[in-house]
Formats: C-alpha cells, structure tokens, sequence
C-alpha cells in the first residue's frame, strides 16, 4: 500500500486537501524519505494522518470502493502523477536525507555542531525534522501576500501558535512570526524545548 504506484497514488488523492504549501510539501519529504528505507512505517503513517486526520486518510486508501482500493492485488497500476522520485545511491554524507528519523538531541547537535551547515542542509532539517515539531505544537504557516503577486515557498511566514493571522504591521518579526529558514533554525537551537515532541505512540509533550 505504501509503496510504487499506490504511495504515488495516495499522494494524489491527499493533496487537493491540503492548502498549506509547506505542508504539501512535508507530505512529499516524509513519504519520499520512507519510500527510502529512512523513515519507519509506523512514523509515516503517524505524520500522514497529522497533517491530513484520519478520515481523510482512510476515505484515500478507499478500501472497499472496487477500483479505487489502494489495497487491492491488481497487475494493472493506476495512472498517477510522480510526486517525487527514489534515489537509490546512497549519500556520501552519514545521515543526509535522513533527517525525519533525528531525535530532538540529534537535530540540535546538527545546528550547534562545529562543522558550518549548507542552506540546502538546513533546509532539509527543516523541513523534514524540525517543522513537523513545530506544527504539532500549533505553529502554522502562510503565504505572505506583500511581496508581490507570485507566491513562492520564499513568501511563506511561519506564525507561532496563538496567533491566528499574519499581519506584517500588527506582528512582531522574531516573536510571533520568521520569515526565513534559518530565523526559525536559530531559534530552535537556542530554545531546544521547541522540539518537544513524540510521534511514536502519537503523544505531544508540551512545554510549560
């Protein structure tokens, strides 16, 4: 079911749910980094069913519904859009692109390290260990509509939870809002408590 053509498939059932940006495209880091062997099946599903709830995951996999059950034995594949592809070659780098499976100690011993991070590293622990953190405990992300017409993944403002919408000259960049990667990994590296967060039995520890 979680797998080839099916996995594909339940991405593209999954999406048109989604309006947030970052969160599609979370969607897309976690069942790539499991299609590749880095992220457990039971973390998987637990981050799935996080970002899109339970019915809608189970209406995805429409078990019963003849042609559209993704866990029917069928020789003939579903047409469906590639929403990522699978690399077979391992990194030359220990632990790059496995950064889903990093516990909380891990992820700050990644930012605080000796060793100078890339931005295309930070963005990959971001966006695949730290920001999955950060949503369960109620931070959200929008597209910032002041910086022109087209949106991009570079206008999306993450908002820190209590505040339900982005205003630019309501809020307070660094304290109810970050605009920028980095901001956020600073951030977290200097208040680890941020990342307090379980998914293996679905608990969330809240700090105080």
């Amino acid at each position: 079911l979680y797998s080839g053509w099916r996995q594909q498939q339940l991405l593209s059932r999954l999406m048109p749910s989604i309006t947030d940006e970052s969160q599609k495209q979370m969607l897309v880091n976690v069942s790539k980094s499991f299609a590749e062997g880095k992220t457990s099946l039971e973390k998987y599903v637990s981050t799935v069913k996080d970002l899109v709830g339970l019915r809608l995951l189970v209406d995805a996999v429409a078990i019963g519904k003849e042609k559209e059950d993704l866990t029917v034995v069928t020789s003939v594949p579903m047409k469906t859009k590639q929403w990522f592809t699978v690399s077979s070659k391992p990194s030359s780098v220990p632990g790059l692109g496995a950064y889903a499976s990093l516990t909380s100690v891990d992820i700050i011993n990644q930012l605080t390290g000796n060793s100078r991070l890339s931005k295309a590293r930070c963005n990959d622990i971001f966006w695949e260990a730290v920001w999955p953190r950060l949503l369960a405990r109620g931070w959200h992300s929008e597209q910032s509509k002041d910086r022109g017409y087209f949106t991009s993944k570079d206008n999306i403002v993450f908002i820190v939870p209590g505040v339900k919408r982005f205003s630019r000259g309501e809020l307070v960049k660094g304290d109810h809002y970050f605009d920028s990667v980095s901001d956020i990994l600073t951030k977290v590296a200097s208040e680890p408590e941020l990342l307090e967060f379980e998914t293996g039995g679905g608990e969330i520890r809240e700090a105080a």
